[in-house]
């Protein structure tokens, strides 16, 4: 559809690209039990509803993967925060993009 449009008026506004993002990102999340995706700052916050397909294993090579730029948090959902510092809007949904990519390839 994206494609289609762009042909049609041309280059995408930003804004517009990032909303096309933002529905390709909600469907990967709805693939991993993704609870909620938030910004706090210069980080983002993936949290998992409860019986995600997330083992201990997958969460090993995800570190691998992106190193330092995630973190993992279990209070009373388990999360991943990403680490987006001087990230663009469309940076920012590109990394959450491929970390759910990654996640997908590993279950």
């Amino acid at each position: 559809m994206q494609d289609e449009i762009s042909e049609r008026f041309g280059k995408l506004p930003e804004t517009v690209e990032n909303l096309f993002a933002i529905g390709g990102i909600k469907y990967l999340a709805q693939k991993v039990s993704v609870a909620s995706i938030t910004q706090e700052a210069n980080r983002v916050l993936i949290s998992f509803r409860e019986g995600h397909p997330l083992t201990g294993e997958i969460l090993l090579r995800i570190a691998a993967v992106f190193g330092n730029k995630i973190s993992f948090e279990n209070n009373k959902k388990f999360s991943i925060k990403l680490c987006c510092n001087n990230m663009s809007p469309g940076e920012m949904l590109e990394f959450i993009n491929k970390v759910l990519h990654q996640l997908i390839t590993l279950l």
